[in-house]
């Protein structure tokens, strides 16, 4: 049998244990909180393809489009095939 006095040691041992343990389970939460809320997750290149486009339009650009040379579309049904 235990006495009383061993009983009140493992009562206040088994507390201080939980009280650690406690103290121990909030600050690793917090950390990870704190690490999750810091850390960005998003590359440099994730970052450049979000990034909203200008609304003007670049004259230059649209000129050079149509001054491209056009090529007609190809009549499919005149190619023979090769028979060798």
């Amino acid at each position: 049998m235990i006495s009383r006095a061993q009983q009140n040691q493992l009562r206040q041992k088994f507390f201080n244990l939980s009280l650690l343990t406690l103290i121990t389970v909030i600050l690793w939460v917090a950390a990870v909180t704190y690490q999750a809320l810091t850390k960005t997750q998003v590359t440099p290149q994730q970052q450049q393809a979000v990034s909203p486009l200008t609304p003007s339009l670049d004259t230059d650009t649209i000129e050079k489009i149509k001054q491209r040379q056009q090529i007609p579309p190809e009549d499919w049904g005149n190619l023979v095939k090769d028979e060798q």
